[in-house]
């Protein structure tokens, strides 16, 4: 019965978090008839302020650029490949901590995360 309760014991915590939106747009062209290039842009806003973010989830505005290709080998076999950046810029986040243990704050400088990727669909 302990066990039980103790389950049942909860706490609500509000992290802060808010709507976002995503908006994205992207293009294909057919260089020939086995060669399709790609390229792409997408942005999603922050689903939080700088205010509210903790610093072990340094997540902002996310900005997405992507350039990418298709190789058609064969009626059944099509290899491709793209290099996508993500950028979030400079993220100031919540100070942490408590004065027995000591507070933590800052922010992460230029955040960024580069993408090179290769797949071989076989149909």
């Amino acid at each position: 019965m302990k066990r039980l309760n103790t389950l049942l014991a909860c706490r609500v915590v509000d992290a802060g978090f808010k709507d976002t939106y995503h908006f994205g747009i992207g293009a294909e062209y057919q260089y020939n008839p086995e060669v399709m290039l790609t390229a792409g842009f997408s942005y999603d806003s922050s689903m939080m302020d700088s205010e509210t973010r903790p610093i072990n989830l340094p997540l902002g505005d996310m900005w997405r650029y992507g350039l990418g290709f298709k190789y058609r080998k064969s009626d059944d076999v099509t290899m491709g490949g793209g290099l996508s950046y993500f950028w979030e810029g400079d993220l100031k986040t919540k100070p942490a901590g408590n004065a027995g243990q000591g507070f933590v704050s800052g922010k992460y400088d230029n955040v960024s995360i580069t993408f090179l990727s290769f797949y071989i669909q076989w149909r």
